[in-house]
């Protein structure tokens, strides 16, 4: 019986991952902003379908920011995972995107995750991009795509293989000055915070979103990448638990 007890907790620690919201809070020290379940179409834009299952969540997650941005808007929201394997890249960018849009916001997608797969939305192979602007070798209206419903434009990664990361710590404050007057929001699609320094790069010049996907990150990790963000005092507004279903809470023991 010992033995079953020492093999639980050593199983608890190794294999125990973050499925709950209540505990991401905790772990994290964040606000969790939303609760999302697991996309049905990992390409889908549900935020656009009143009748999708996400719907509901993903507009929740919009006044989730809204309110938490109240007192000082973020024009820039930087969305980071706390995961290196993200099953669902982008898809909260293109997602919450298409909710700002749908009460009136003119919002810009970048895709700055050099390395991830991410949402077809993103995704534009061959054609220029965010490095390439950065690099001047190309203007921001050239390189701007037309997103998946109207007042959000995509700006793609470019020749990202060709550049120097060093671009995106230069340049990328002189990139979100030339969006004013164009878009209310822009909202980045980085690569996971585990992994790059991008992320926080880019949010010294607005706000931080983190993303956890359920079971699929132990809760150590979730607790590093929220330190990591706030190691240089960056604004965090909050965490985003994806891939299960609202409402859900852990069962608590009763006490005698």
């Amino acid at each position: 019986m010992l033995l079953a007890i020492a093999a639980a907790a050593v199983a608890d620690r190794v294999f125990r991952t973050v499925t709950d919201p209540e505990e991401m809070g905790e772990v994290s020290g964040t606000a969790v902003l939303g609760v999302v379940p697991k996309p049905a179409d990992p390409g889908g834009v549900p935020a656009l379908d009143v009748d999708a299952e996400e719907f509901q969540s993903l507009r929740a997650l919009r006044i989730a920011i809204e309110f938490a941005s109240a007192e000082d808007p973020a024009r820039l929201i930087v969305v980071t995972s706390a995961s290196s394997a993200d099953p669902w890249a982008g898809w909260t960018e293109v997602n919450l995107a298409a909710a700002l849009a749908e009460v009136g916001h003119r919002v810009l997608v970048i895709n700055a995750d050099r390395d991830g797969e991410v949402h077809p939305a993103l995704s534009a192979p061959g054609e220029p991009g965010l490095y390439d602007v950065l690099a001047g070798t190309c203007e921001l209206s050239d390189a701007v795509c037309a997103g998946p419903t109207g007042l959000v434009d995509v700006l793609p990664l470019g020749q990202a293989h060709l550049a120097a990361p060093s671009l995106l710590e230069m340049r990328f404050r002189g990139l979100l000055d030339e969006t004013e007057g164009s878009y209310d929001v822009v909202v980045v699609h980085a690569a996971p915070v585990a992994g790059s320094e991008d992320a926080r790069i880019m949010a010294i010049h607005g706000a931080m979103l983190l993303t956890v996907p359920a079971g699929r990150v132990h809760p150590r990790f979730v607790q590093r990448a929220a330190d990591h963000l706030r190691g240089i005092r960056l604004r965090v507004l909050g965490s985003v638990l994806l891939g299960t279903r609202p409402g859900r809470r852990r069962r608590r023991q009763r006490t005698a």
